[in-house]
C-alpha cells in the first residue's frame, strides 16, 4: 500500500482495477490532449462504482515547478453550488423550512419582492433576481437591499444569477444558525465521506493546483476567492453519494433534477430514465480552473475531470472516455474557439472578428469548428456579463447565420438579444427579439416568460 501511495504522489497515472487496457487507452487519450495543449489535471473514471482510472498529467503551477498528483484539490466552480441545494434539501427533511416557504419567511432584510420568491424558485433559477456583478457578500446584500422590482414573476421565466446562490446560503444560515461553510463541512461533506475536499479561501488551502491563463501565467485574482476546493476522489465520492442516497433521498435528488426549459437544474442537467439516473453531467469554471462531473446508471461510468488550465474541453473529453469505454471510435478534441475568441473580441472587437474569419478557413487543424454557433453564444454571453450589450448583439446575429437551418439555436440567439436589449433599457427592441425567439421556437418557454413580462410592462394602465 505504501508503494501504491508513493506513486499516485509522485504523479505517475495507475490503473487500479482489472481492466488495464482500458486505463492504458485512458491515459494516452488524456496525455495527447494534454500534449496539444488542451488538458491539464487530474482524472478519475469508474465503471459500476469501481474506480479503474486514475491520472495526474502535467503541472499544478505556472512555474512548472510541481507536477500534478492525485492528492491536489481544485475549486470545481458551478458545481460547488449542488452543496447549497442538497442543504436546503437537508433542511427540508428535517422539516425546517419547505421548497414551497417564500424567501421573506427566513430572509426579514430582503425588500418586498421577497415574498414572491419561493426557495424553489432560487433552487430553479426561476426567482426573477437579475443578473449580478457582485463579487462579495457585502456587495450581494446591498444589491439585493437595492433592487426595487424583479425581472420577471418568479416561476415564469429563468436567468442564470448568483444572487440565488447566495441566498440560498444565507437562509441555511438563518436556520442553523451556524455558517454555511460549517454546515458544508459538518454535514455534507461528512456524510459523502470526502475527506480530501476543504472549503476555505484560496491562500489557505495546501496541496492546491494553481490556475494558469493560455500565457502561463498564474490567474492573479484567486487571492479573493473563497470556495470549494476537491480532488478527483472527494468529487467521485459525491457523485456516489448522490447515487446511493447517503446525504439526501433519491426523492431529493429527483426534486433537485427539475429545471426550467431545458435550463440547468441545481445539479447540472440531469436526466432519468424511470427511477434510474441515465445520466448527471454538470461543469464548472472560473479563474482558470474547469471542473466536469458525469455520472450513469444506465451505463454504469462516473468520470470526474478537474483542471487548473481552463480550455472549454473537459465535456468533449468526457464524450471521448465513454466512446472508448463502449468500444466505439474516439478522437482527441481539439482548440476550443471561444476560449480565444473571447478575449480578443473583448480587447479588441474588430480584431476578434478577423480572428474568427481567420480561423475558420486557415486553422481547422488546431481548432474545433464543430459547433461554432455555440462558440459565438458563450462569447456573447460572456460580453453580456461584462455589460458590453451592443457587442454581444453583433456576435449573436453572427451566430445565427452559421447555421440557417437550426431554428431552436437562432430562437436561443435572439432570446439573448432580448435580454441585451432589456438591459439597455430598449424594451421596444427587447419585446422584438422575444417574439421572434418565441415565433422560431413555440417550446422556448424562458423567451415566453421574458416576452409575457416585457408586454405586461409596456400594457397601458386601466
Amino acid at each position: 500500500m505504501k508503494c501504491l501511495l508513493t506513486i499516485l504522489l509522485c504523479g505517475y497515472s495507475l490503473a487500479v482495477s482489472a481492466q488495464p487496457e482500458k486505463a492504458k487507452a485512458i491515459d494516452s487519450l488524456l496525455r495527447a490532449a494534454h500534449a496539444i495543449g488542451v488538458f491539464n489535471g487530474n482524472a478519475l473514471v469508474a465503471e459500476g462504482g469501481k474506480i479503474i482510472y486514475q491520472g495526474a498529467i502535467g503541472d499544478a503551477d505556472a512555474g512548472k515547478s510541481r507536477p500534478l498528483s492525485m492528492d491536489f484539490r481544485f475549486q470545481i466552480g458551478s458545481i460547488s453550488k449542488e452543496f447549497n441545494s442538497v442543504g436546503i434539501m437537508v433542511l427540508q427533511k428535517r422539516g425546517l423550512l419547505s421548497l414551497e416557504d417564500s424567501v421573506s419567511r427566513f430572509l426579514t432584510w430582503l425588500p418586498p419582492w421577497a415574498g414572491k420568491i419561493k426557495i424553489k424558485d432560487l433552487l430553479q433559477y426561476t426567482s426573477g433576481l437579475p443578473q449580478s456583478n457582485a463579487g462579495t457578500g457585502a456587495e450581494y446584500r446591498t444589491e439585493l437591499q437595492n433592487l426595487r422590482q424583479l425581472a420577471f414573476e418568479p416561476g415564469t421565466a429563468y436567468i442564470y444569477s448568483n444572487d440565488n446562490i447566495y441566498l440560498q446560503q444565507r437562509i441555511i444560515e438563518t436556520i442553523t444558525g451556524g455558517t454555511y461553510d460549517s454546515f458544508v463541512k459538518d454535514v455534507l461533506l461528512k456524510a459523502a465521506g470526502m475527506r480530501g475536499a476543504v472549503i476555505d479561501s484560496f491562500p489557505v488551502v495546501e496541496r492546491v493546483a494553481r490556475p494558469i491563463d493560455n500565457d502561463g501565467v498564474e490567474t492573479p485574482d484567486m487571492q479573493k476567492v473563497n470556495g470549494l476546493f476537491v480532488t478527483a476522489a472527494d468529487l467521485f465520492k459525491w457523485a456516489m453519494a448522490l447515487q446511493t442516497g447517503s446525504v439526501i433521498s433519491r426523492t431529493g435528488v429527483q426534486e433537485l433534477s427539475a429545471n426550467f426549459g431545458q435550463n440547468e437544474s441545481s445539479l447540472g442537467n440531469v436526466i432519468w430514465a424511470g427511477e434510474r439516473i441515465d445520466w448527471h453531467v454538470h461543469q464548472g469554471s472560473g479563474y482558470n480552473y474547469e471542473s466536469l462531473l458525469y455520472s450513469s446508471e444506465t451505463n454504469g461510468a462516473t468520470i470526474i475531470l478537474l483542471t487548473n488550465n481552463q480550455e472549454f474541453k473537459v465535456q468533449e473529453l468526457k464524450d471521448a472516455i465513454l466512446n472508448l469505454l463502449q468500444g466505439k471510435p474516439y478522437t482527441v478534441p481539439k482548440k476550443s474557439v471561444y476560449l480565444d475568441l473571447r478575449t480578443k473580441v473583448f480587447d479588441d472587437f474588430d480584431k476578434g472578428l478577423v480572428f474568427y474569419e481567420m480561423i475558420k478557413s486557415e486553422e481547422k487543424d488546431k481548432y474545433d469548428l464543430s459547433n461554432l454557433p455555440n462558440d459565438l453564444y458563450n462569447t456573447a454571453k460572456y460580453l453580456m456579463r461584462r455589460s458590453r450589450y451592443d457587442d454581444a448583439i453583433k456576435i449573436l446575429h453572427l451566430s445565427t447565420l452559421e447555421d440557417l437551418t437550426n431554428k431552436g439555436g437562432m430562437s436561443y440567439a435572439f432570446m439573448l438579444i432580448g435580454q441585451c436589449y432589456q438591459n439597455k433599457g430598449e424594451k421596444k427592441l427587447s419585446e422584438v427579439y422575444y417574439s421572434k425567439s418565441v415565433e422560431l421556437d413555440p417550446t422556448n418557454k424562458n423567451a415566453q416568460g421574458m416576452l409575457d413580462e416585457i408586454r405586461k410592462e409596456n400594457r397601458p394602465a386601466n
